[in-house]
């Protein structure tokens, strides 16, 4: 982890509190990994509902050119 230096350097943290931190962090990673991975599958089903929308028009009534 990047950071150690700093922390104990610059801020002063005491290896207990640098081992907190890190155990925070390991635990509170997985929670920011699933709401990436849920929101992007949620972004990718309104894209898809999207596109079955817009390719389900004639070309003439959504003025494209096939």
């Amino acid at each position: 982890m990047a950071a150690l230096g700093p922390m104990a350097g610059v801020l002063g943290f005491s290896p207990e509190a640098q081992a907190l931190i890190i155990a925070l962090y390991i635990a509170m990673d997985s929670f920011g990994t699933a709401c990436n991975v849920t929101g992007d599958g949620a972004l990718a089903v309104i894209i898809d509902k999207l596109h079955k929308t817009n390719t389900s028009l004639s070309p003439s009534s959504s003025g494209l050119q096939h």
